[in-house]
């Protein structure tokens, strides 16, 4: 549910997750409003994690893929790609040294 968000947007969009994510949960189990449970015991039975905590308890990654990027090709980056010929001689050396250290 989460999935390419940063902890920043997460955070912003967290009201609206807390109020996703039981719905979801409800969803999956099939029971619906009228049933009268209660989230705790939605969650009890889905034993799904609160994404938002999960989220908030994540942090900053150690490296972005900005910062991979950044490595080869300098703090000018984003004025490299913008030549073709230059920013394929980058991704061709980027891709051997990917392939190489991994």
């Amino acid at each position: 549910m989460l999935y390419g968000l940063t902890v920043t947007q997460a955070k912003k969009s967290g009201q609206r997750l807390r109020i996703c994510q039981p719905a979801m949960e409800q969803a999956m189990l099939g029971i619906s409003l009228r049933d009268g449970q209660t989230n705790e015991n939605i969650r009890a039975k889905t034993k799904v994690n609160d994404s938002v905590e999960q989220t908030a308890s994540v942090g900053r990654p150690l490296l972005r893929r900005r910062d991979e990027i950044q490595r080869p090709a300098g703090k000018k980056w984003i004025l490299t790609a913008q030549c073709r010929w230059t920013w394929e001689q980058m991704k061709e050396a980027y891709v051997q040294e990917w392939t190489e250290t991994s």
